[in-house]
């Protein structure tokens, strides 16, 4: 059984993984992994604005 509308796809080109806890950047609202969601991991350029 497949679940195609859930979970999201990490937003970081290098990575793509498909995440059912997707997380969401408070600065930019891209929709990251655990892995990426830091600004630093997705070099978020709306970090200046935190």
């Amino acid at each position: 059984m497949e679940f195609p509308d859930l979970g999201a796809h990490c937003s970081e080109p290098s990575c793509q993984r498909l995440d059912f806890l997707p997380l969401k950047c408070d600065a930019c609202s891209g929709i990251f992994c655990a892995d990426h969601v830091a600004y630093a991991q997705h070099h978020c350029g709306s970090a200046y604005q935190k």
